[in-house]
């Protein structure tokens, strides 16, 4: 009962000693875990219910360490890059997911972050603090400008141009109703 690694019709196949085929990395490059046919460059396949595809560690006990799980156009260049970013806050226990793009001037931005209690921060300057706005269970600002609007729509619908629009800028703040029918406050 040990590890087989051989070639089988092009593959290379890592199974058990039992004959059970545990990874394959078919003709193309694919790499299989779980599978006989991968269909992408890395595939896994999971047959439990709530099984683990993927687990990332990190051992290093210290607030701020962090794991990215990154696309970028090469290896050398980070443009076009976007990622996920799991970010321990302090040496017990609490984490967050920080989601980053690429802005216009190729630097590598946080967009969204979901902290350790819930709370979502969206397209803004995040800071740690949340400027005071701890409890708000989701927070909307936009990155740039003075300009904040969140429009609620049926799907296909231009956004801005039916449903309901909550937004604030210079003026002030309001609510827009852009459908012909009333709004009803049940």
């Amino acid at each position: 009962n040990g590890l087989d690694i051989r070639t089988s019709s092009n593959n290379i196949v890592l199974s058990d000693g039992d004959a059970n085929i545990r990874m394959r990395i078919d003709s193309s490059g694919n790499v299989g875990i779980g599978t006989d046919s991968p269909g992408a460059k890395f595939h896994i396949h999971e047959t439990a219910a709530a099984g683990t595809g993927i687990l990332l560690t990190n051992n290093n006990n210290t607030a701020g360490t962090y794991s990215d799980l990154k696309w970028q156009y090469t290896a050398s260049d980070a443009s076009y890059a976007s990622g996920i970013r799991f970010k321990q806050l302090d040496t017990s226990h609490g984490g967050q997911l920080e989601f980053y793009t690429d802005n216009s001037s190729g630097t590598y931005t946080e967009r969204m972050r979901i902290a350790e209690d819930g709370t979502t921060t969206i397209g803004r300057a995040i800071t740690t603090t949340y400027d005071g706005d701890q409890g708000y269970p989701l927070h909307i600002q936009a990155a740039g400008g003075n300009q904040t609007y969140l429009a609620i729509s049926v799907p296909g619908a231009a956004s801005g141009n039916t449903g309901l629009v909550l937004g604030h800028d210079a003026t002030g703040t309001r609510i827009t109703n852009r459908e012909d029918d009333p709004m009803i406050f049940a």
